[in-house]
């Protein structure tokens, strides 16, 4: 019962171990994908924004390296007008993956690029009407709203980097997280191992106790001592073991005193026997006696006759 006891101690702490490393696992599991869903989508979506931004500025100089090519033209525009739908769409996304302080980021981003369309827009409406022939000229025209896009590329920067501070924070957080598991684990085996050489050591005292009494015990009956009383209270194997003998003990101590009234009885009778052969003895020389002088008196008086 006792290592039966203890085995199921040690199997219901190596279930809560496995159990609290699932769940650590699956914490960590989470932030991971939190992380994945968050930081790095965010950071995703920002890089293709930025690179639609880049190429959105590599049409408009295309634009402007082809004036007079009014099919180049229409060709670098669409281009240009595809990215900036893609940049519109881009900032869309980004906007809840964003805490506050990166929003206005993302908008002060988003007041750039629509200050950069009006702008390039109008630069386009002058040279459709003929008002801009030369590219140094366009390129000149476009100082009015480059300011834009220096705000653009200044608000794309800091969102960038409260981006990867972020991401940064967030993955040492991780990894905090899973050092402190990983010393949770450490911890929750130490303890259950020197939980379980406790309880063991319990179990093992409580059978070599008893064992060694139940030994004591067998001794001192061999050595012809039946005067010790065994205490057996519990109900395991070893307790009924201690009973057994104090009933072997007893039983041996009823069988001695049979015994010993059977002496008695026989010592009792053998004096009888005794007593009786001795009165026939004394009898028997009365009688031998007796005929002697019978015997004698006879002889007497034939002798008289």
């Amino acid at each position: 019962q006792r290592l039966t006891g203890l085995t199921g101690v040690l199997l219901v702490l190596l279930l809560a171990i496995g159990a609290l490393a699932y769940a650590t696992l699956d914490r960590e599991t989470d932030r991971s994908a939190a992380f994945i869903n968050r930081e790095f989508a965010a950071i995703e979506l920002l890089g293709d924004v930025r690179t639609g931004l880049a190429n959105a500025r590599r049409y408009e100089k295309d634009v402007l390296l082809n004036l007079g090519d009014d099919k180049e033209i229409a060709r670098y525009r669409k281009q240009w007008d595809a990215e900036l739908v893609q940049l519109a769409a881009g900032t869309g996304e980004l906007t809840p993956l964003l805490d506050t302080a990166q929003r206005e980021e993302l908008q002060r981003l988003s007041a750039g690029l629509a200050g950069y369309r009006k702008g390039f827009e109008g630069l386009l409406g002058r040279i459709e009407r003929g008002e801009l022939h030369d590219p140094w000229a366009a390129n000149k025209a476009m100082d009015a709203f480059k300011a834009d896009v220096r705000a653009a590329d200044k608000a794309l920067g800091a969102l960038s980097q409260s981006l990867l501070t972020d991401a940064q924070g967030r993955r040492g957080e991780i990894a905090a997280a899973a050092r402190s598991a990983a010393a949770w684990l450490v911890g929750g085996l130490a303890a259950s191992t020197l939980l379980g050489l406790l309880l063991a050591a319990v179990c093992a005292r409580s059978i070599t106790q008893p064992l060694a009494r139940a030994q004591a015990v067998a001794q001192r009956i061999a050595a012809g001592d039946l005067t010790g009383r065994l205490q057996a209270a519990g109900r395991d194997e070893l307790s009924a073991l201690l009973r057994s003998l104090q009933q072997m003990q007893d039983h041996l101590i009823g069988l001695l005193g049979q015994i010993r009234d059977g002496s008695a009885a026989v010592e009792v009778a053998s004096r009888e026997i005794a007593q009786g052969n001795a009165d026939l003895s004394s009898r028997t020389e009365r009688q031998a006696s007796n005929l002697q002088q019978t015997a004698a008196s006879m002889e007497q008086m034939t002798a008289a006759v």
